[in-house]
């Protein structure tokens, strides 16, 4: 999908929320942002817990291993459109809406 439509469905999902709980499943940040809490499952499991932006700064970090929960959230989020297909990224929100302008 194009990126304007990616963050016209983004918008409209942080609209439709609002003061609900939602689980999305998705790999796209623009998406990611508007949620309140991140987890990646890998083989029906949870590996990585928080949100896009604490798990790509902690990505990035200096000295991460390779096997590190946030690294490995950022190569699902950073993938290629060559790579195999990722792990599912379950985004939930929680029931306090997060205001205009901010992220999750």
């Amino acid at each position: 999908m194009d990126a304007h439509t990616e963050a016209r469905i983004a918008a409209r999902l942080a609209q439709a929320r609002r003061g609900r709980t939602t689980l999305v499943v998705t790999a796209s940040p623009l998406v990611l942002e508007q949620v309140d809490e991140v987890l990646l499952l890998e083989g029906g499991r949870v590996t990585a817990r928080g949100t896009h932006r604490d798990l790509v700064a902690r990505g990035h970090a200096e000295g991460v291993a390779p096997d590190d929960d946030a690294a490995r959230y950022l190569r699902v989020v950073g993938r290629s459109l060559d790579d195999a297909p990722p792990p599912v990224l379950a985004a939930t929100t929680g029931t306090t809406p997060v205001p205009e302008g901010e992220h999750a």
